[in-house]
């Protein structure tokens, strides 16, 4: 009976150590394919930083850094990472981004800087190569700033209006690697009455992969004040943008959104800072991913995932 027992489990610990696990840090490149399947079972955005640390991606850049939170989970999700590089864009710098990066520069809202949030004094972002780009997206001083360069991971989080949203993806899907991701936060509407005269032109959803059903605007969070509880702004400007644009220049590839359906708990078991990632809204993120060279084709089996400026 004992030499049975400890062939079984001698079989056991070799079939073990014959199947590979993910660990924090793998080299191993997901597929187009893997990363839609992982966000499809973590349908919050919180879960783009872990395409770094267990999916392989190297280069990133946040559009839009507000005060820095966003980008504060991604360089400390990623602090295992043995090398990475995280550029941030934000042309109007806040006092609580500056004492976070001081290359930022000068606040524009002059408030005071503390040197007891830094990055630097706080060891985050020590394994990774930070760049501050002061410009507006769209300002040929970004296009420069960010020229010639390929992204794994392209976040835009900055103008919300429907010109510019529209004329950032044109100008930065052609700045994400093959295999990466353009994604953008605040995808969602409230189900606008399309016959009111105002609303006419709105002809969502449109005929794109994956662009039906628009996700709904969700209730302001707790951190929004005396606006907490009311219904959140309608965001269909960025749905518009983000439709057209890929009916018009990517018809072929599939339009993914994340739920934002998360929870203090929830986060807490998967070492993630919940205060780091709520924001005044629950709105979803959208996403496309770039095909490897010489694919086509729409990503993942399904349209729609099922399952906020920081």
């Amino acid at each position: 009976m004992k030499k049975m027992m400890k062939k079984a489990m001698r079989d056991v610990m070799l079939m073990l150590a014959s199947c590979s696990f993910p660990t924090v840090g793998a080299s191993t490149r997901w597929s187009t394919d893997e990363v839609v399947k992982f966000i499809a079972a973590h349908p919050q955005r919180a879960y783009f930083s872990r395409l770094f640390r267990d999916g392989g991606f190297r280069t990133g850049i946040e559009v839009g850094v507000a005060g820095g939170r966003f980008s504060e989970h991604m360089l400390i999700d990623n602090a295992a990472l043995p090398a990475w590089s995280w550029s941030m864009m934000e042309p109007f710098p806040s006092g609580t981004l500056t004492s976070r990066y001081p290359a930022f520069g000068r606040p524009s809202d002059n408030k005071t800087v503390s040197s007891k949030m830094a990055w630097s004094t706080r060891g985050i972002g020590s394994n990774a190569r930070l760049t501050a780009i002061r410009e507006l997206s769209t300002a040929k001083a970004a296009l420069d700033a960010t020229a010639g360069a390929q992204y794994d991971f392209i976040y835009l989080d900055g103008a919300h209006d429907y010109v510019n949203v529209k004329a950032e993806m044109y100008l930065y899907w052609p700045k994400v690697a093959p295999g990466g991701m353009l994604a953008g936060h605040d995808y969602c509407d409230q189900k606008e009455d399309r016959t009111k005269e105002a609303n006419r032109s709105l002809k969502l959803p449109l005929r794109c992969l994956g662009c039906s059903p628009i996700p709904t605007c969700g209730t302001y969070t707790e951190i929004a004040g005396t606006q907490s509880g009311r219904r959140a702004r309608t965001q269909v400007a960025v749905v518009q943008a983000v439709q057209e644009w890929l009916l018009d220049a990517e018809p072929q590839l599939t339009l993914h959104h994340t739920l934002e359906d998360f929870t203090r708990e929830g986060f807490a078991t998967d070492g993630i800072d919940y205060k780091l990632l709520l924001t005044k809204t629950r709105n979803p993120s959208w996403f496309v991913m770039k095909p490897l060279e010489g694919r086509q084709g729409h990503s993942g089996g399904g349209r729609q995932l099922q399952g906020d400026r920081g």
